[in-house]
């Protein structure tokens, strides 16, 4: 008896030692990629991979193409620290997660992404299951140059996201409830670009998505998210749309815009019931010139609005304050007609407005170079604009009363 346990003793050490060999954990995940890859139909490889027995796993070189052979998911290394005893507790430890060096580019030409065949596995493998009591902690997560593409030819929309370096620390995570608390996320040289064009598809299915859209603005969304502070260290954020004019280079195009430069901090952010609440403190400077010094508010946004209260803006001559909102439909179609669509509601307490500034939007004030204190309650859109107890001064002149602007910027 003593033998026989001698043996199994034996040749579990010995197990353990083949499966701690790089070259063999290597030779077993590429058998499950290549198993993997016939059930997807499609190319799922890895060249290396390391794993230290029950708290380090490392993949080299994954590749996930989608089913035209397009990279789908690139990462040049993928690094995953778990807690003890990982493949006997439910409540599984993801200690860390690095990401480095990774690509994913997302995209479609009709209703259907290219990685739905993804999801249709997944849901195919779990529909039949119970639902499993594992529990994922995860408690930090590190990305290093990361590019996220997504290429919408049905829409019309592509999207560029890409950043330096990434680093997230976690409180809490439960993804059966759909609850998640971070600590702080600390975000380096990010870049958010979007390019807007003619989609491919018809009238009809336009007509039926904004249908759609407009039905889940109302749906429950049970997703909360909740994040103590964000630190943003030079950022970009880019947004163009198809058109067949240039880009003014003589003041604000609203087609056309790119702010860089984007430092600041955003604190205590949750979302909840698919609405954003922050505290944000930023600073900015824009292509044409508009330099936003300080911006600074209490923040909340949601499919109807954007609101900022105790605001405080300073930008190259001015300082705006203290109530600012914006009221739309449909924030990106709405956004392309800002004049007309977007319904503005304001409270300007001691504000002092530059005319130098507001020549970045209207370059006809360029040459008056005067300082105007404003305070009143504003209200409508820009060309049919309301101002209630207005008080505008400005060296000897002086307006007290209720303006109605109407035909803006044909005034």
């Amino acid at each position: 008896m003593s033998r026989v346990i001698i043996v199994l003793l034996f040749l579990l050490v010995s197990l353990y030692g083949l499966l701690h060999v790089p070259s063999i954990q290597t030779w077993l995940v590429k058998k499950a990629t290549t198993s993997l890859s016939k059930k997807l139909h499609t190319k799922v490889s890895i060249e290396s991979v390391d794993f230290t027995f029950f708290y380090t796993l490392q993949f080299k070189k994954l590749l996930i193409e989608d089913r035209s052979k397009d990279t789908l998911l690139y990462a040049g290394s993928v690094l995953v620290n778990v807690n003890d005893w990982f493949f006997t507790k439910n409540n599984i430890t993801l200690k860390n997660i690095q990401l480095d060096d990774a690509t994913v580019h997302v995209q479609r030409r009709s209703k259907e992404w290219n990685y739905q065949f993804i999801l249709d596995y997944f849901q195919d493998t779990t529909k039949d299951k119970q639902k499993s009591n594992l529990v994922l902690d995860l408690k930090k997560l590190r990305v290093k140059n990361l590019h996220f593409i997504s290429s919408d030819y049905w829409i019309g929309e592509n999207m560029n996201v890409s950043l330096q370096d990434l680093n997230v620390n976690i409180k809490e995570t439960d993804f059966n409830k759909n609850e998640f608390k971070i600590e702080e996320i600390n975000i380096t040289k990010p870049l958010f670009s979007l390019y807007n064009y003619d989609g491919t598809r018809t009238p009809e299915e336009k007509k039926k998505l904004e249908l759609e859209t407009a039905h889940q603005k109302n749906e429950k969304n049970d997703l909360f998210v909740s994040i103590k502070k964000i630190n943003i260290k030079d950022g970009v954020f880019m947004n163009d749309e198809l058109t067949t004019r240039k880009k003014y280079t003589d003041k604000f195009d609203e087609l056309h815009f790119s702010f860089d430069k984007i430092n600041g901090t955003i604190e205590n952010a949750i979302f909840k019931n698919n609405q954003l609440t922050a505290k944000a403190m930023l600073q900015t400077k824009e292509s044409c010139g508009l330099d936003i010094k300080k911006l600074e508010a209490n923040v909340k946004m949601n499919a109807d609005v954007m609101e900022f209260k105790n605001l405080d803006i300073i930008t190259n001559k001015s300082r705006i304050g203290n109530y600012y909102a914006m009221h739309y439909s449909d924030f990106n179609e709405d956004m392309k007609n800002f004049i007309t669509n977007v319904k503005l509601e304001g409270d300007l307490k001691e504000s002092k407005v530059h005319t130098d500034d507001i020549a970045f939007f209207a370059p006809e004030l360029k040459d008056w170079h005067r300082l105007v204190q404003v305070n009143g309650l504003v209200n409508g859109t820009i060309d049919q604009l309301k101002i209630k107890d207005a008080y505008l001064k400005t060296n000897q002149t002086t307006i007290k009363g209720d303006l109605n602007l109407k035909n803006i910027p044909d005034i």
